[in-house]
């Protein structure tokens, strides 16, 4: 056996790659380095200047035998020679999450089976001047006198003004590698969109892979497909240690965004 063939002898040989996938994380290339330890370590001691700078995710050095092996973790694409292949459409994560909002207690309209209505349809005239016999403690205003009255009154004494009510909260992460060229979407933030058909201009990107969450959607009592009901938020990313970073994005639902406020549908006197 010639001398020159021992693996290593004058420095060290890439000896293997190998990849791993997960939706989330997308691929990670992993090169396996093996020589005399000496000169393994001297690579590992570079390589983690590499980790600091981000061109490298992770080292590891294992010396046994007499042998030096370290192992190169590179994300998003083939080892030292990787680009971004990240598939967005294919790796982003979805999640439909509930969220409280709070409402102001005029906008109430008796949705409990015998409850009394504060909203539009309730007489305000009248609500108002309870509102100011309370705030004014009798001064002002006047006395409650019927059903709507006293409620909205004992409502008040509670120190009750808003009510809470549970909205879905569709959210996407994609995570993507450091050297990724991948930026954070702010097309369309702010305005509503439809579920489908909306996404070049800033709705979400479903895809029939996600049948669960849109069958889910579609349960929904006020949901409708061919209505502008998913409110854009402002994109957030988050860094995973120094190897990664996480974008999330967020669409908010209502039976119907303010067509004035937020683009939503012009019908039905939306205001």
């Amino acid at each position: 056996m010639s001398i020159l063939a021992i693996i290593g002898l004058n420095g060290y040989t890439k000896t293997s790659t190998r990849k791993e996938f997960t939706q989330e994380a997308s691929e990670t290339t992993i090169e396996t380095y093996e020589g005399p330890i000496a000169k393994v370590d001297e690579l590992y001691a570079e390589s983690t200047a590499s980790v600091l700078s981000g061109e490298i995710d992770k080292v590891t050095d294992v010396s046994s035998n007499g042998k030096g092996v370290l192992e190169l973790h590179y994300s998003g694409g083939s080892g030292s020679t990787s680009a971004d292949p990240t598939d967005t459409f294919a790796n982003t994560i979805w999640e439909l999450v509930p969220q409280d909002i709070y409402k102001n207690i005029r906008s109430y309209n008796g949705d409990v089976a015998g409850s009394f209505a504060f909203n539009k349809d309730a007489d305000q005239e009248g609500l108002e001047a309870v509102r100011l016999f309370f705030e004014t403690a009798g001064k002002d205003g006047t006395f409650p006198v019927n059903g709507t009255q006293v409620a909205y009154y004992n409502l008040l004494t509670r120190g009750t003004d808003q009510y809470v009510r549970t909205i879905a909260v569709l959210r996407s992460r994609l995570t993507v590698s450091k050297s990724s060229l991948l930026t954070a979407d702010w097309t369309g933030v702010d305005r509503a969109w439809r579920l489908t058909g909306d996404s070049a201009s800033g709705g979400p990107d479903l895809n029939v892979g996600q049948a669960t969450i849109i069958g889910q959607i579609e349960s929904m009592p006020e949901a409708d497909n061919n209505l502008k009901q998913w409110l854009k938020r402002g994109p957030g990313i988050t860094m995973n240690g120094n190897q990664s970073f996480t974008m999330t994005q967020e669409w908010w639902f209502a039976k119907a965004w303010s067509h004035n406020q937020y683009d939503g549908d012009d019908v039905d006197g939306n205001p």
